[in-house]
């Protein structure tokens, strides 16, 4: 059974922030990119295991390769750090799957 691809749903700003206090569902890859610079005190996030679950065929976790697994990461974190303020932290957790 093939899931329907989730879009991000685009809320009106607050403060010039969009999402403030809301919970939005939909690709990270996609959401961050609207978010401003230096608009966030934390990020937590545990990204998904690499073709170690089930994520219905879409999003990160699926891709073909490690390589593209890996790439996939590298653009979330860099949007991750680009919406940290440079007094914030981001927490990265990631065990090995054994």
């Amino acid at each position: 059974m093939m899931q329907e691809r989730v879009m991000p749903v685009v809320l009106a700003a607050k403060h010039g922030i969009p999402f403030l206090n809301q919970i939005v569902e939909g690709d990270c890859r996609l959401l961050l990119r609207q978010l401003p610079d230096e608009c966030i005190d934390v990020v937590v996030t545990s990204p998904p295991y690499y073709r170690q679950r089930d994520y219905g065929a879409i999003g990160i976790g699926n891709e073909q390769s490690l390589n593209e697994y890996l790439e996939s990461l590298l653009e979330v974190f860099e949007q991750c750090v680009r919406c940290t303020k440079q007094t914030g932290s981001l927490f990265f957790y990631h065990r090995r799957q054994v």
